[in-house]
């Protein structure tokens, strides 16, 4: 899922990794309990992917068309991975993340 080398002011998704968060997000607005176990433990996977943040902070910000719930599934897995993460995260990942306005809960 990892976009290709680009300045960090420019970093845009992959299209397949935007469309694989997406879906999961999407999914989670009919999931039964197992279903929603296996897209936690999915979500889960995705933290090893060095900028998984940058694709939560661009659901957020940038697909404004999007269903709603599929945008609020995506800040409330940017904050929690900010909390969890920040320290772990590039300068200018931080930097990125944190210019998206509706996340108050990033920083140190």
């Amino acid at each position: 899922m990892r976009a290709a080398a680009a300045a960090p002011m420019s970093w845009a998704p992959s299209a397949q990794g935007l469309r694989q968060l997406v879906e999961l997000f999407r999914a989670t607005a009919s999931a039964n309990n197992s279903q929603h176990r296996q897209i936690q433990q999915q979500l889960s996977d995705f933290n090893a992917i060095p900028d998984y943040s940058l694709y939560l902070a661009y659901i957020l910000n940038q697909l404004r068309t999007e269903e709603p719930h599929v945008r609020q599934m995506a800040g409330l897995q940017l904050k929690n991975t900010c909390k969890q993460m920040w320290r772990t995260l590039t300068p200018e990942m931080q930097q990125c993340v944190t210019r998206c306005r509706r996340c108050r809960a990033c920083g140190p």
